[in-house]
């Protein structure tokens, strides 16, 4: 574990290592991509040195958010189920079994669909808030010394926003960095900055939600 990681939990961090795959896995999906999940399993697999019980089980989510996907509708939320997927990868890469079974796959519906009580949902909005965070520090520069630059096609990625969409999402980064400056200039409570983010993220996500439209 190098010092960056030092203060992360091993959960985070293999989150932070399937993201990348998950996103590519959504982003070849939108583009009608056949063999999509053979081809993430046989990516995923040998970097995380699975077993055939970890495979088995990662086929079984990834297809299955396959068939999700291409059947659900604008009033369906789909994006609760895409973070308790990527969450169950996770602790598939761990064998966390009995954690996805009394917790994963546990809740009813019902529950899973109340966006004020779930914490997979709580999980991916501090996720988006993080991205947002590093894309301004990329952008501003005021983080010179970070390795890993955090870009407008990051979150354009993260957001799962094809190209057409790409214009409307950058005034609205544009839009949220102009406001950032503008704390820094002036200063800010943390409930105004975390006002903003999360604004800044409903905007996105309804910009993603007309895709369907």
């Amino acid at each position: 574990m190098n010092e960056n990681n030092n203060n992360k939990s091993e959960f985070d961090i293999y989150m932070e290592a399937v993201v990348p795959y998950m996103t590519t896995f959504m982003n070849e999906l939108e583009d009608g991509n056949r063999h999509v999940v053979e081809r993430t399993v046989a990516q995923i697999k040998p970097k995380f040195a699975l077993d055939d019980a970890q495979e088995t089980a990662l086929m079984l989510v990834l297809f299955n958010l396959e068939m999700m996907y291409y059947g659900h509708h604008n009033k369906f939320p789909f994006e609760p189920y895409m973070g308790i997927a990527i969450n169950t990868v996770v602790d598939i890469l761990l064998k966390n079994w009995r954690n996805i079974c009394d917790k994963r796959l546990a809740e009813p519906p019902a529950e899973l669909m109340n966006y004020e009580d779930d914490d997979e949902v709580e999980e991916a909005i501090n996720a988006y808030r993080d991205l947002l965070i590093d894309y301004y520090g990329t952008v501003s520069g005021k983080e010179k010394d970070k390795k890993k630059k955090t870009t407008k096609k990051d979150v354009f990625k993260a957001f799962f926003l094809p190209k057409e969409y790409h214009e409307p999402a950058l005034c609205i980064l544009n839009g949220f960095k102009e406001k950032m400056d503008g704390f820094f200039e002036t200063g800010a409570t943390q409930e105004a900055v975390a006002n903003l983010l999360d604004n800044t993220i409903e905007k996105m996500m309804k910009l993603s939600n007309t895709r369907e439209e």
